[in-house]
């Protein structure tokens, strides 16, 4: 429950001008993702405060955030860790200071990963690694080394990158 206060509190903070404007926004990736965020962060957020919250998608690249977030005044962005400390490089984020935003009690609160330098962790995720049942009538894999084990599963593999790979 603290985290959820903490996240409300975030979106405020972490756009000062914005703030002072009666307007957030809130870039995502859209589809569920953006229902969910709208659902349980943004109109919790806008209730509470009365501030109207503006939630847009965006395709999860460098190249849109560094071309329209400024132009449409993007507050808070949902990105991934290693996205984050891309484009915070970059400079293409602006520094928090985690410990003054949220105070410290909150700060211990945060699992697994800690703020950074340009970004507070939100969202908490787990990766999968699926596959077609029918591909492995016999035994099926059910650790990540068996993913890697094409001699005893095999058959064509898929891994994203990461986001670091597709800088501009």
């Amino acid at each position: 429950m603290r985290l959820c206060k903490a996240l409300a509190f975030v979106h405020l903070l972490a756009a000062p001008a914005q703030a002072q404007a009666l307007e957030l926004s809130s870039a995502t990736w859209g589809r569920a993702c953006a229902t969910a965020r709208r659902q349980f962060v943004v109109d919790p957020f806008a209730q509470a405060t009365g501030m109207e919250v503006g939630v847009l998608k965006y395709d999860d690249t460098v190249a849109s955030l560094a071309m329209r977030a400024v132009e449409e005044g993007w507050d808070v962005i949902d990105m991934l860790d290693d996205q984050s400390r891309v484009t915070c490089a970059d400079g293409l984020l602006a520094p928090l200071d985690p410990a003054s935003i949220l105070g410290r009690d909150t700060l211990d609160d945060f699992t697994p990963a800690p703020p950074s330098r340009c970004a507070i962790p939100q969202i908490v995720y787990a990766r999968v690694l699926p596959y077609r049942e029918p591909a492995f009538p016999g035994i099926k894999p059910t650790r990540f080394e068996d993913f890697f084990d094409l001699g005893r599963f095999p058959g064509p593999r898929a891994i994203r990158l990461g986001w670091a790979h597709h800088r501009r």
